[in-house]
C-alpha cells in the first residue's frame, strides 16, 4: 500500500510538471487539488513546479503567493524556488506597466535583498542565474534614467567576482 501511495504521488507530480511546463494554471490547480485529495501535502518539488508554471503563464504575483504559503507550511525553499521567487520579482518589474520609477526601484531592491539575504538564510549559494536576473533587473530599471548606473553595477559585480558570462572569476 505504501508503494502504491508513493507511485500515486510520483504520477501526480509528473502530471503537475507537465501542466507547469505549459503554464496551464487550471491543470496545475487540478493536480494540486488531487495531491491534497489523496492525502499528500505539497512539498518543495511540487511548489517549485507550481511556481515555474506561474512564471511561464506570466503570473508572477501567484509565485509570491505560493512562496508565502510554502513558508507558512514550514517548508524550506530549495535553490530552484529561491531563483523562481527572484525571477517573479524581475517579471513584476518588467510586466507591470503601472509601476513608476520608485515602484520599480522598490521591486529591484527587494530582489537585491532576496539575493543577498534569503539565499544566505537557507545556506544556499546565490546562483549565477539569480545574479544575472539581478543585473538584467538593473538594466530595466536604469536604462532610461541613468545608463551610467548600469555600468557601475556591472563593474561592482565584476569586482565581487561575478562574471555574467556564467563563469565565476577567481
Amino acid at each position: 500500500k505504501e508503494k502504491q501511495s508513493t507511485q500515486m504521488l510520483v504520477l501526480l507530480g509528473a502530471m503537475l510538471s507537465c501542466y507547469s511546463r505549459n503554464g496551464d494554471l487550471r491543470g496545475m490547480k487540478r493536480m494540486a487539488k488531487m495531491v491534497k485529495q489523496f492525502g499528500f501535502a505539497l512539498n518543495e518539488v511540487l511548489y517549485s513546479d507550481l511556481m515555474r508554471g506561474c512564471i511561464v503563464a506570466r503570473k508572477p504575483f501567484h509565485v509570491l503567493k505560493f512562496y508565502s504559503a510554502m513558508l507558512k507550511n514550514k517548508i524550506s525553499p530549495n535553490a530552484s524556488i529561491l531563483y523562481l521567487y527572484g525571477l517573479a520579482l524581475y517579471n513584476i518589474l518588467t510586466l507591470d506597466a503601472t509601476l513608476n520609477f520608485e515602484g520599480k526601484l522598490a521591486i529591484h531592491e527587494q530582489l537585491l535583498q532576496h539575493n543577498r539575504e534569503t539565499y544566505k538564510k537557507y545556506g544556499i549559494p546565490t546562483s549565477v542565474l539569480a545574479q544575472h536576473t539581478e543585473f538584467v533587473s538593473a538594466i530595466v530599471l536604469y536604462h532610461n534614467v541613468d545608463p551610467c548606473k548600469i555600468v557601475q553595477i556591472y563593474e561592482e559585480m565584476l569586482g565581487n567576482g561575478i562574471n555574467l558570462h556564467y563563469k565565476r572569476i577567481g
